[in-house]
């Protein structure tokens, strides 16, 4: 196992590639809301800077309970965390899970956090042949012997998302197998409507949220996980304290608020991915596959050429040939503003 799980938005390590400061590159291998942070967060960043000069709250209450307001979530079973990527490991550290399903393609944190607590690993290996989606049916027939799934609705990096209805469906077979479920719903801001988290709640549901990709504050890490009650106090007992600092805290705390911002944040990501998504398939000859979030996942013989040329004009997208189930004809791309969406359909034009 790997020190690291590689991830996309290493800006040194992307700059250091392209042979170039990173400020000049262009950044599609993240997957962040293209419309940058909320002027609100900005403000609450720059208003409370002096609160650097004091602890924070362990266990972050004024967040909690902003989260338990904007999503109507009880707050007794919150709690935040440094991202969600924090979270995942606790999670792992508090259930001891002895075998955990995890879907290939999937996040790779999941696996290595499965390793270091010890559990095997059941793979459910998503199919081309029915475009990289997950089955219901086969999910929860491979839950029959696991004592924690993990499930990531939109899948990252395929981008599919399952309805509602087809995830409480997941969430009950598990509390039936007796296998809890961690539902990771990183990007669910950006399609509310595939979201269980305020609509649905069972014994076995562990619900994890990311705050930095809709919000676009990664550099600050911030998520979230909604608990069952049985939990919370094992939780509390295996958690670091101080894992959420000030800024990061007054920043989500005004981001929340921001109901104007959430909303055009998803008007501009329901005009423009499909618009992209054409644009990227008619060409390049790419396969794209369907997706519900802020990312398009493509397939080519050609992408690791147009990796290699797209770093060198600055232009980064994410390599995807080290997620466990694609091979390196398969690279995601970031949906950003439509200028630098034209951009990078400009210098996939010299390429091709």
């Amino acid at each position: 196992m790997s020190a690291t799980t590689p991830h996309g938005g290493n800006l040194r390590q992307l700059a250091a590639q392209a042979g170039r400061p990173a400020e000049e590159l262009l950044d599609f291998s993240a997957s962040i809301n293209p419309l940058g942070m909320p002027p609100a967060a900005r403000r609450a960043i720059i208003d409370h800077i002096d609160r650097l000069g004091h602890y924070p709250d362990p266990l972050a209450g004024e967040l909690v309970t902003a989260i338990a307001e904007a999503y109507r979530v009880n707050s007794e079973l919150l709690l935040a965390g440094n991202g969600s990527t924090e979270l995942i490991y606790l999670a792992l550290r508090v259930l001891k899970p002895r075998q955990v399903l995890l879907t290939a393609p999937g996040f790779g944190e999941y696996e290595r956090a499965a390793r270091l607590a010890g559990a095997e690993i059941k793979w459910l290996r998503l199919s081309k042949k029915n475009e990289l989606r997950i089955d219901p049916a086969a999910f929860i027939a491979a839950m029959a012997d696991c004592d924690l799934a993990l499930l990531c609705n939109p899948n990252n990096p395929t981008g599919h998302a399952l309805s509602r209805p087809e995830v409480a469906a997941i969430a009950e077979a598990a509390k039936t197998h007796r296998c809890y479920l961690l539902l990771d719903e990183a990007f669910a801001d950006f399609c509310p409507e595939v979201s269980l988290l305020g609509h649905f709640y069972n014994t076995h549901l562990l619900i994890l949220r990311s705050l930095t990709k809709f919000f676009a504050l990664p550099g600050l890490r911030l998520g979230f996980l909604l608990l069952p009650r049985s939990l919370r106090r094992a939780f509390l007992a295996h958690k670091e304290p101080w894992s959420v600092n000030t800024l990061a805290e007054a920043a989500a705390v005004a981001a929340l608020a921001d109901e104007e911002f959430a909303q055009r944040s998803r008007r501009f990501m329901a005009e423009e991915r499909p618009w992209l998504a054409g644009e990227l398939a008619r060409r390049t000859g790419a396969r794209v596959y369907p997706a519900a979030a802020n990312y398009l996942l493509l397939e080519t013989p050609q992408a690791q050429e147009l990796l290699t040329g797209l770093l060198q004009q600055g232009i980064a997208l994410r390599d995807c040939s080290n997620f466990r189930g694609l091979n390196a004809n398969f690279l995601r791309t970031a949906i950003r503003s439509r200028q630098e969406n034209q951009r990078l359909l400009a210098a996939l034009a010299t390429i091709l």
